[in-house]
């Protein structure tokens, strides 16, 4: 009778030492990838800032101080970052809350016109834009010196404006997403209280809703304020031509011959403090976030009746949508078809040939895509596997360390491209390991830009999955490995999906940290376009464009019919 009981207190003891020391060598790896990936190359971009290893200075610091140009480059990163964030909450948040709150026609066609703002790549945007309004050869100018007999067109795409209108067009998504889930959360019960009541619908929505999704609103506008400070692509194609510099611009410029990584170092601390303020405001906010709902998410949404306004509203938003979504999209299906764009359209200027070229003659396209998506998959496949594991840890193992790992996985949130491949580019080239000019650098970097992405999905997914499906599992004998593999993954199966997309989808279309660290031979398809654009060949520049963009609407595709939902919505 006594040895039955002793097995049985001995056993669990035993099952949570090894749990313990299980759980504490899978957050030591998960914590060692990351300090590899994360603070390794942010230990080297201070120091490099200070002068090296050799002797400590703030030399650099100084050199950048005194150059007059810093001044206008960080005046001009500034007002393009508030420029956009202003446009994207104005535009944002009306369209969320006729997605949300309204029977507006046509939902679900706005919320796929915010996937595809979202889906297109800045650069790529911007590219469209030169086809459509660059001074002289733009088409729009040359239809309006046509219709109005005028020497010069009215419109120029290589302006502060132009920048900052193309900017805010692939950011207005992240208020539309954030300002629809904040919408749809809060109880329409309150409003109709209200309304009962006697107060008016005015008096309702500024009252009521939009106090309860402000938090929201400022969270989603500060983040559009960070995404816009790290641009490069749309920044370089519209900025560079006539000396408009940024932040990320300047960096990238003291890239070249003889490079300077004393000043680009010291440039890209200034814009690592200048984001780590803007997410430090963005958390304080999101700290206080409070939707106040009594019937949660599965509650009954009151829709308004826009009466008259219906199709107004819909021509509204969908105006807007023509500049952020269609026009760029259109612009270049038919630059692609052309043969030059100064003959105008005519049949007789309709070609596939620029569709040929760039497939199968244009050799740098062929080894582009071969390096493209043999990077994409595999940093989307490593990415998700370590974001599912550090998301377990940090929901699941009840280890002292598990918030910070959490912490570490979303600093590259707060890294601007160009910055993180500045701190890659110190932390690699010193090392007698061939990993600097190989594509090894590449995987390291898209490994660490995009991990907050798989983080993130893993984690949503995880917190829909009871623990008690473990514990059960364990229960009846399940080893720990057992039960994750057969019961959590396969239930985690939709978020890992749609996390993999998305990491998939954002190293098609990276440009900021490639144009830094690609070498002749591991060029990527955003460089290919880049450098074609650069050389002036915009319609073979389009055609490649748009197989981008096509290829990256068949991941997202397959991604919602392996999910049942979009991997943009957050």
């Amino acid at each position: 009778m006594t040895t039955l009981p002793q097995q049985a207190a001995g056993s669990p003891r035993r099952g949570r030492w090894g749990s313990a020391v299980s759980a504490r060598l899978v957050l030591g790896g998960a914590a060692l990838i990351l300090l590899v990936l994360v603070v390794y190359p942010l230990f080297w971009l201070v120091l490099g800032s200070f002068g090296g290893t050799d002797e400590l200075t703030v030399s650099n610091y100084l050199r950048v101080v005194r150059e007059p140009d810093l001044y206008r480059a960080l005046l001009n990163t500034l007002l393009i970052a508030t420029g956009a964030s202003v446009i994207s909450l104005c535009a944002g948040v009306p369209i969320a809350w006729f997605i949300s709150r309204t029977n507006i026609p046509g939902k679900e066609a706005l919320r796929t016109a915010t996937s595809v703002s979202f889906m297109i790549p800045g650069f790529l945007s911007a590219i469209a834009y030169v086809v459509l309004m660059a001074p002289n050869t733009g088409w729009l100018n040359e239809l309006v010196e046509r219709m109005f007999g005028l020497d010069q067109g009215p419109f120029n795409i290589y302006s502060l404006l132009g920048i900052t209108a193309v900017t805010s067009f692939g950011s207005v998504a992240f208020v539309v997403y954030l300002a629809t889930a904040a919408l749809d959360s809060v109880d329409s019960g309150l409003e109709q209280s209200a309304q009962i009541l006697g107060a008016s619908r005015w008096k309702v929505i500024m009252g009521i809703t939009w106090p309860l999704v402000t938090p929201a609103l400022l969270a989603s506008t500060l983040l559009v304020f960070v995404h816009s400070l790290a641009l490069f692509g749309s920044h370089a194609i519209l900025g560079l031509p006539v000396q408009i510099y940024t932040l990320p611009t300047r960096i990238y410029s003291l890239f070249a011959f003889p490079p300077d990584y004393g000043a680009a170092t010291a440039l890209s601390m200034v814009l690592v403090l200048l984001t780590i303020g803007v997410l430090y405001l963005q958390r304080r906010l999101l700290k206080r976030r409070s939707y106040v709902t009594t019937e949660g998410k599965a509650g009954f949404q009151a829709q308004v009746d826009l009466g008259r306004y219906r199709w107004p509203a819909f021509l509204a938003c969908h105006g807007f949508f023509a500049f952020a979504a269609y026009l760029p999209v259109l612009v270049l299906v038919l630059a692609s078809l052309t043969k030059s764009r100064g003959l105008g359209f005519g049949w007789d200027n309709l070609t596939w040939a620029n569709y040929r070229y760039v497939m199968f003659e244009y050799s740098l396209t062929q080894r582009a895509t071969v390096n493209t998506l043999i990077l994409a998959v595999s940093a989307a496949t490593a990415g998700i596997v370590l974001g599912a594991l550090v998301a377990y840890i940090n929901l699941r193992l009840k280890v002292r360390g598990a918030k910070v790992l959490d912490y570490l996985s979303t600093i590259p949130l707060g890294l601007p491209g160009v910055v993180l491949a500045v701190g890659l580019v110190l932390a690699w080239i010193r090392l007698p390991i061939a990993i600097y000019a190989t594509m090894w650098i590449l995987l390291i970097a898209y490994l660490t830009r995009f991990i907050p992405l798989a983080v993130r999905s893993a984690d949503s997914a995880l917190r829909q999955i009871d623990p008690s499906l473990e514990e059960a599992s364990r229960i009846s004998g399940g080893s720990w490995l057992r039960s994750i593999v057969e019961i959590t993954l396969p239930l985690m199966k939709g978020g890992m999906v749609a996390g993999w997309s998305l990491i998939f989808v954002q190293v098609i279309g990276e440009l900021a940290a490639t144009i830094l660290l690609f070498s002749v031979g591991n060029e990527t398809v955003a460089v290919a376009i880049y450098q074609r654009s650069e050389e002036g060949h915009l319609e073979e520049v389009s055609a490649l464009s748009v197989l981008v963009l096509l290829a990256t609407a068949v991941v997202l595709g397959l991604a919602r019919r392996l999910t049942g939902a979009s991997v943009t919505r957050w």
